[in-house]
């Protein structure tokens, strides 16, 4: 996780933290790494300094599984932004992605990118979860795929298919979406630069309007999400049905 910015002297700084497993605790934790004086602030130099200062700390790069960064453009470009570079260090990242997205095809979805929410951004949130609904049959099929493969991400795919397949999860998740689309909306809103003290007021009764009528969700719309998640669990059984008879077939 990295983070640029400039200080009262026009100096560039890079902030780098890393998320990591502890091994003794079994409990994710994040470390501050280092803050480096940034001579030139595009997207080549900003990685080049991540990568050395990692390397000059016996950070092995190969064990990388995701980055995080702010949506400037020079982190997120597609192809030349930080986080495509470092693409390259993520283990058959690009074979996953080009599986998801044939599956994707089959199903005849929209390719649609998986979105890692921020602790402090309803609108990330409300993408993450919009993204992850849209795709939700092609990912539980794409996580099967890569368990079945037995190799070192086969235990990593198998606790998220576990997780996502829980029909729990799956009903919060989309009793969730209204809620945090209401939010991002708000959050929105609250950032336009030509709004007014009145219509900020304006804004916020309009968001609390909108999640009272949620609280009075009726038994129809409940029956509505629960139709939903039971098609997705078919889905996935009839793969798995599938699967089981080709083999079946081919001995």
């Amino acid at each position: 996780m990295s983070d640029e910015g400039t200080d009262i002297n026009r100096h560039g700084n890079l902030c780098i933290c890393i998320r990591f497993w502890d091994q003794t605790t079994g409990v994710p934790c994040e470390s501050y790494v280092n803050l480096l004086n940034l001579k030139n602030k595009d997207a080549e130099s900003i990685f080049n300094s991540i990568v050395t200062d990692l390397q000059k700390k016996n950070i092995d790069l190969n064990k990388i599984r995701f980055v995080s960064f702010d949506g400037a453009a020079v982190f997120s470009g597609t192809h030349n932004g930080v986080a495509a570079r470092f693409l390259n260090f993520i283990n058959r990242s690009s074979v996953r992605l080009s599986l998801f997205e044939n599956i994707q095809d089959i199903f005849r979805n929209q390719h649609i990118k998986l979105i890692q929410p921020g602790d402090t951004r309803w609108l990330s949130n409300s993408l993450a979860i919009r993204s992850l609904l849209q795709s939700y049959q092609s990912l539980l099929i794409t996580l099967e795929n890569v368990y079945n493969k037995n190799n070192e991400d086969s235990a990593e795919a198998l606790g998220l298919y576990n997780i996502l397949s829980n029909e729990g999860t799956a009903f919060i998740l989309h009793a969730l979406q209204p809620i945090v689309d209401t939010l991002a909306t708000l959050s929105k809103s609250i950032q336009t630069k030509a709004a007014d003290f009145k219509q900020l007021q304006d804004f916020v009764t309009s968001a609390l309007l909108r999640l009272e009528q949620l609280k009075d969700y009726c038994s129809d719309d409940y029956i509505a999400i629960i139709k939903t998640i039971q098609k997705l669990s078919l889905t996935s059984s009839t793969n798995r049905i599938s699967r089981s008879s080709i083999t079946k077939d081919k001995w």
